[in-house]
């Protein structure tokens, strides 16, 4: 572990525990080692939900939230496990498949089903025949929380529609490949807890989109022979019409390739533009800390991390140590970037709002925006 080398024998035994868990599993269920992903987030998930000697025979998971965890919905890996479906009156209500694990975020299973041509992950959303959509979200859509159930017709109707299930699906595909697809699933899982209409017209959206662009993801190729380390920062301001927050959105690129992103609202209520770019850059400027260090450990980079915000207002905060009536009101912790910048960590530059592909992070964007963005950080058709 980093700067903690007395710690490297405590964090291999664990690489090891884990390990054999994963043989276990893969062992137990019959399953080739394709699946040794979903056998390792398993073990992790089960980790944190096991007694510790080293807690006081507590769980990861309580000391975490402060409450003893249920245990009540959990499977064995590789069990059957049956996906519920209605595609028509004489059709099977539910297909057999294989349990794979817990989806990251929200309550449910993972569920792959075998067909004629093997395993496959179900989608048990797709739209058939629908029509293509070329942006995630259409900028028609004004969502907020007024758009929930107002009535018992509402309510009983959206008592049906797995919204849930299918914002944890599609973050799951975010999270791993679909870096295009950040800003939509970030809206729309704001609603989860009381989703209306509204919200499952623009999930059915987005589900159109995710249909006709099933071959894009990222792109790694050897067009760029320098190794760099490259971040793009942006806000939205007060873009959430619930509690006037602002959005943070960054991507990260190592030799011009995505492999890092993020669009999440931010924790405060931002009082200008200049604190909501200034409150972004922050977070842009951990993840490029923790980046720096993730590929110093490997020896693949060790120079600085550049990051670029098209905030001409942030980037004088930044390299100026003065405080003064437009900064007063920011917290203490979002200063800790100036000591970064001056200690030479990292570099904060300027990029024209046009070339910075974190703004499809904030917003809905028009298409050749948006398509401009993809490009810039080479996410695209691999098909």
């Amino acid at each position: 572990m980093r700067h903690t080398p007395q710690q490297n024998g405590v964090a291999e035994r664990m690489n090891r525990t884990v390990l054999e868990k994963v043989r276990c599993l893969l062992i137990g269920s019959g399953l080739s080692l394709n699946f040794w992903g979903e056998a390792a987030a398993t073990v992790a998930y089960l980790i944190n939900r096991s007694p510790s000697t080293a807690i006081a025979l507590k769980t990861p998971e309580e000391i975490w939230t402060g409450r003893p965890p249920s245990l009540k919905h959990l499977r064995v890996f590789g069990c059957a496990a049956y996906a519920h479906q209605s595609e028509g009156k004489l059709e099977p209500r539910s297909l057999k498949g294989v349990f794979l694990g817990y989806p990251l975020g929200v309550k449910g299973y993972r569920v792959w089903l075998r067909d004629q041509k093997g395993f496959k992950l179900v989608d048990k959303f797709a739209m058939k025949n629908c029509k293509p959509v070329n942006v995630p979200l259409s900028p028609s859509f004004i969502l907020s929380a007024a758009l929930s159930p107002r009535s018992i017709e509402e309510n009983r109707f959206m008592e049906s529609i797995p919204y849930s299930s299918v914002v944890g699906s599609v973050m799951y595909s975010m999270i791993s490949t679909r870096s295009d697809l950040a800003q939509a699933i970030s809206v729309l899982s704001r609603y989860m807890a009381n989703p209306g209409k509204g919200h499952w017209n623009a999930m059915k959206w987005l589900l159109r989109y995710i249909s006709s662009t099933t071959s894009v993801g990222l792109i790694y190729d050897c067009s760029n022979s320098v190794i760099d380390l490259v971040g793009y920062v942006d806000s939205d301001y007060a873009g959430d019409r619930d509690k006037r927050r602002s959005t943070s959105s960054y991507f990260f690129t190592i030799a011009g390739c995505c492999v890092s992103w993020k669009s999440q609202l931010q924790f405060v209520v931002a009082l200008s533009t200049t604190k909501a770019e200034y409150i972004a850059v922050t977070e842009a400027i951990k993840e490029a800390i923790w980046l720096q260090g993730l590929l110093g450990e490997i020896n693949l980079f060790g120079g600085k991390a550049v990051i670029y915000t098209d905030s001409q207002s942030a980037l004088y905060l930044v390299k100026n140590p003065v405080f003064h009536e437009r900064t007063n009101h920011i917290e203490v912790k979002y200063h800790f970037i100036r000591d970064q910048v001056s200690n030479g960590i990292v570099q904060v530059k300027k990029v024209s709002t046009d070339d910075n592909p974190a703004d499809m992070g904030t917003k809905i964007v028009s298409y050749s925006k948006f398509k401009h963005c993809l490009n810039l950080l080479k996410i695209g058709d691999y098909g």
